[in-house]
């Protein structure tokens, strides 16, 4: 394979990366095949197989933004072998600053991407349940925190 086309493949996945931090996954829905294929890891709570871009971008992600901040994606390396792109990156957890690293292996085909292959490095940190959805406070409740916030005439 030529050195050109491994620069492109390593373009193509730097533009998910992008992408992915400045729209949100949803945004890399262009640049996926329509037979894309992600394999995650089972030592994550939502290891898997998601055929096909909106199972992956709908159900998949989802699951992992309980857990991690998807825009916050960084790469450390990218490494091209063939048709396959290695990424070595990191994403914040929602609680506190820490990062959680993960090995992904893209398979590119023409200008598309075909195939993800995600693997936790340390899914030891995901073993904090994901924070709760915000559930809608009753009414009551907000004017009771209401009335403890105001100050009374002294």
């Amino acid at each position: 394979m030529t050195g050109k086309v491994q620069d492109n493949n390593r373009a193509l996945i730097r533009l998910v990366y992008e992408k992915t931090r400045k729209g949100g996954p949803e945004s890399t829905a262009p640049l996926l095949d329509s037979e894309f294929v992600a394999r995650i890891g089972d030592s994550v709570p939502w290891g898997g197989i998601y055929q096909g871009p909106d199972n992956y971008l709908g159900p998949c992600v989802h699951k992992y933004s309980l857990y991690l901040d998807p825009t916050s994606v960084v790469y450390e390396t990218l490494n091209c072998e063939e048709d396959e792109v290695q990424a070595l990156v990191h994403l914040k957890m929602h609680d506190g600053g820490k990062t959680v690293p993960f090995l992904h292996t893209w398979t590119v085909r023409g200008e598309k991407v075909i195939r993800l292959n995600s693997v936790c490095l340390q899914p030891g940190l995901l073993s904090v349940l994901p924070l709760p959805s915000r559930q809608k406070r009753p009414k009551r409740l907000k004017f009771y925190e209401h009335l403890m916030l105001m100050r009374r005439p002294r």
